[in-house]
């Protein structure tokens, strides 16, 4: 198992077994119901798709990433097609100002969410990531990277069976950053652009002093200077090597399908084996929403094919 960490119960995350009851992140149970306006699986086209977990001693784990702005019963709308399908499933969303302004804290977050695994001793069940735009995504990244350079992590390394993208990754922009956080706010178009104006400013100003205070960082100390790769680069060079699957929309405004695709062709030339879906119509991480039955139909087949491989 890795070092020894704080506890996780700081951390803000929702753990879901194949079971009336529910595990939280501060050890008590989640009694809340279903909406009265919930589908039921009868109804649900998750009922006429198919998972075949039966000759597994273990249940699969889903493992949710969430976007930035995401809520949690936003994120429990996908966690629970993997439960009714005898999955268990772990939700999170990383804090919005750890994805602006801190994004060192990030690492810590990425070791708490492994060591979480080690606490429910997940560590040798089949594990998946389901990663939602570049918020998940930036944890994605730091985990991969740990998994990849801490051997007390092995066993967890080893039992990934895929990893699944929903509208990521791209570059991290700016104005990207900017509009996602302002799409997220529930007001009218005049303070939508006067607030999109403003942030920019501000992440410009914030980007400028973090980069200066990492030159007098390298100048100061050179040996301490890894020569840190951006996030998109990062991603296209992941050192995952399991199975992977793109979801995304060339209806998408905040993450373009081109650098999506980008990303899938220098990951072939890398000899992974990929699945894709792109959308014509639908918004950043609305796939779901717009497409309920291929979306649920592509995640299945793509976890009936990593688990049977």
């Amino acid at each position: 198992m890795a070092e020894d960490l704080d506890d996780v119960e700081d951390l803000d995350f929702v753990v879901k077994f194949p079971s009336p009851g529910s595990t939280t992140g501060t050890g008590g149970i989640d009694e809340e119901e279903s909406d009265d306006d919930e589908e039921t699986q009868d109804s649900d086209p998750s009922a006429k798709l198919f998972v075949d977990t039966s000759n597994l001693d273990k249940e699969p784990v889903v493992i949710l990433l969430g976007w930035m702005g995401c809520k949690d019963k936003y994120l429990a709308k996908y966690s629970e097609i993997y439960e009714r399908k005898g999955c268990i499933t772990i939700r999170y969303i990383p804090p919005m100002g750890d994805l602006f302004f801190k994004q060192s804290n990030l690492q810590k977050t990425a070791a708490k969410l492994l060591e979480l695994i080690f606490d429910l001793s997940l560590e040798n069940n089949s594990i998946f990531f389901h990663v939602f735009s570049n918020g998940g995504g930036y944890v994605y990244r730091n985990i991969s990277e740990l998994l990849h350079v801490n051997k007390d992590y092995n066993d967890i390394k080893r039992n990934i069976k895929g990893c699944m993208f929903d509208s990521c990754p791209s570059p991290g922009t700016v104005i990207t950053a900017a509009q996602t956080l302002i799409s997220s706010l529930q007001v009218n178009e005049f303070l939508r652009f006067l607030l999109l104006f403003t942030t920019i400013l501000y992440l410009i100003a914030f980007r400028l002093w973090e980069r200066f205070m990492g030159l007098v960082h390298m100048i100061r100390k050179p040996q301490q200077f890894s020569g840190v790769v951006n996030y998109y680069s990062a991603m296209k060079s992941d050192p995952m090597r399991c199975p992977q699957l793109f979801l995304y929309s060339k209806a998408d405004l905040l993450i373009s399908y081109k650098k999506i695709e980008n990303v899938v062709r220098h990951r072939q030339n890398l000899g992974i084996m990929l699945m894709t879906i792109c959308w014509e119509d639908s918004k950043h991480v609305q796939h779901l929403v717009k497409h309920r039955e291929t979306y649920m139909k592509k995640c299945y087949d793509f976890m009936e094919t990593c688990l049977h491989m």
